[in-house]
């Protein structure tokens, strides 16, 4: 009983903030254009002649504790004083998602689902799809942006694609993966994370795929427990031969984003599992993206999991292993867990530099003239050759079983 009335409050928790980030935002500058203003037109972090990484380090540099704290939580507000927009994302798992709320309701490209685009066996077609949904994404939040608009459906950061393991029936998101093969899966990986991430620009990225879920993920959703406190034992063998290898053909496929996931692995929760985002993802994959936690994932380390005995602890030892960005996550905790001496200011900084350089790298700051995909409108939303090639998609997808 107690479990399923914290199941309830967490899932109005959560309707609640999303209604939240819907509400359109007052503000008198364009969110698509901040380094136009004269007050920071001028600063380093605006500078588009700099490398990112240097761009982001001065804007890191500017903030107060305070701000960054509020930049460790997905679907932040503004920072008005330094025209930092807000920093969203958005899923392009078979198109990116409609923005219901939206004034007129944009209504975006539906392509099959993935484990039936798996069934198509070509690469090419899930690359033009990852390309028309990259396409879609970027014009659905310049076209929010431009009116105020922020939340989860808005944002250039794709969290996709899904490229766990489908093995156990029980789980119900099967159909967003592509199957049970780890090397179907992680083909399919590569050509996705291709077609979302690059386009006809050759310095800026179109959008930042993000491969979830980060790891072992795929358990039951409730039966016989939660997949908030789920506990995935698995071999050495077969986390390496199995639940690995899509993951590690993201890294190599240049991934700018890894999604931890809401299990454990073997008694410790993913999102604080040192081993899978620092030494593995890290150390042997050579990845340099930043990641972010499954929504509320970061908390359940101490609410679900009982890893640890509060929230701020939660972010201390999320952080130390490798964690990023908190979805769902409150900002009080970073900042109580700074000053608390649980969480070190550098820890942070060292979240949002890599953040931050991926956001620089999107063109987040710099102005339409510079970053070909900001000049993206409504026009290829639902265009005529994405909705053939939507067609075209499920016709190839199409298997035929013979009765015997």
């Amino acid at each position: 009983y107690q479990s399923r009335v914290r199941g309830q409050q967490g899932v109005l928790m959560r309707l609640f903030h999303l209604f939240l980030c819907f509400l359109v935002t007052v503000r008198g500058w364009d969110w698509n254009s901040p380094c136009t203003n004269p007050s920071v037109s001028s600063l380093p972090f605006c500078n588009h002649n700099l490398a990112f990484q240097t761009r982001a380090q001065d804007l890191i540099s500017r903030l107060t504790l305070q701000e960054k704290s509020s930049l460790m939580t997905t679907f932040t507000s503004p920072i008005d004083r330094l025209f930092v927009p807000p920093l969203d994302a958005t899923e392009c798992l078979r198109g990116t998602a409609s923005a219901p709320l939206q004034n007129p309701f944009i209504k975006t490209t539906s392509f099959p689902q993935a484990v039936a685009n798996a069934a198509s066996f070509n690469r090419t077609l899930l690359h033009a799809i990852a390309s028309a949904t990259s396409t879609e994404a970027r014009a659905k939040t310049n076209i929010g942006y431009a009116k105020g608009f922020s939340g989860p459906e808005f944002g250039n950061i794709c969290w996709s694609p899904v490229v766990n393991i489908c093995r156990d029936p029980r789980w119900g998101r099967c159909q967003e993966t592509y199957g049970e093969d780890p090397y179907l899966t992680s083909e399919y990986a590569t050509v996705y994370i291709n077609g979302l991430q690059n386009g006809e620009d050759p310095k800026y990225l179109k959008t930042v795929s993000t491969c979830k879920h980060f790891d072992v993920h795929g358990g039951p959703e409730n039966i016989p427990s939660s997949r908030f406190s789920f506990d995935s034992i698995v071999s050495r063998r077969d986390w390496v031969t199995t639940f690995q290898p899509a993951f590690q053909a993201c890294a190599e496929a240049g991934v700018h984003s890894y999604m931890c996931s809401y299990n454990s692995i073997n008694g410790i929760p993913a999102c604080a599992n040192f081993e899978l985002l620092t030494g593995l993802s890290r150390d042997e994959w050579n990845f340099t993206g930043f990641v972010v936690g499954d929504c509320g994932a970061v908390g359940n380390v101490f609410a679900e999991h009982h890893f640890t005995n509060s929230y701020e602890e939660a972010v201390g030892v999320t952080k130390q292993a490798g964690t990023d960005w908190d979805c769902w996550g409150k900002s009080s905790w970073y900042l109580d867990a700074v000053t608390m001496g649980i969480l070190s200011e550098d820890k942070l900084d060292l979240s949002l530099l890599r953040l931050l350089t991926a956001q620089m790298k999107l063109g987040l700051f710099d102005s339409p003239d510079l970053v070909t995909y900001k000049k993206l409108g409504e026009s290829v939303i639902q265009s005529p050759d994405h909705i053939a090639l939507a067609l075209e998609a499920a016709q190839q997808n199409i298997v035929l079983l013979e009765n015997r």
